[in-house]
């Protein structure tokens, strides 16, 4: 649930909720850093997308990686990507040496669609 951003993603839910981390003093504007997060108590699933939350839009951060892990006996997604001061994932929008980064997992499931030349069949498929 991401009640605390002011736009409800109508399409997707998250039941991690939307975490906000925000990185401060970096060396130069528009510096590119490394992100590493832990998703703790999180099932083994290939249906987890990443996704953010940036000017009051929700979208898919294509560029992360997600790993399933296990942290002391816990079930967890370790989620890596790259973020950049100013840059198309950041929610400021402009170099200044502080990064806000509203991010979480979603779960997707499969859509239900009609193949060309089959309009009496249906399948499901990740889309």
């Amino acid at each position: 649930m991401e009640s605390n951003f002011s736009t409800v993603d109508a399409n997707n839910s998250y039941p991690k909720r939307l975490i906000k981390y925000t990185i401060n003093c970096l060396l130069y504007l528009g510096s590119i850093i490394p992100v590493e997060l832990y998703f703790t108590n999180q099932a083994d699933s290939p249906n987890l997308k990443i996704r953010k939350y940036k000017n009051g839009v929700y979208s898919e951060i294509s560029s992360a990686t997600k790993t399933h892990i296990t942290v002391g006996g816990v079930p967890t997604v370790k989620v890596i990507y790259n973020i950049t001061d100013g840059g198309d994932l950041y929610e400021g929008g402009e170099a200044n040496g502080e990064i806000v980064d509203p991010v979480s997992l979603t779960p997707t499931t499969p859509t239900q669609v009609t193949r060309e030349g089959s309009a009496n069949t249906t399948k499901k498929e990740k889309i």
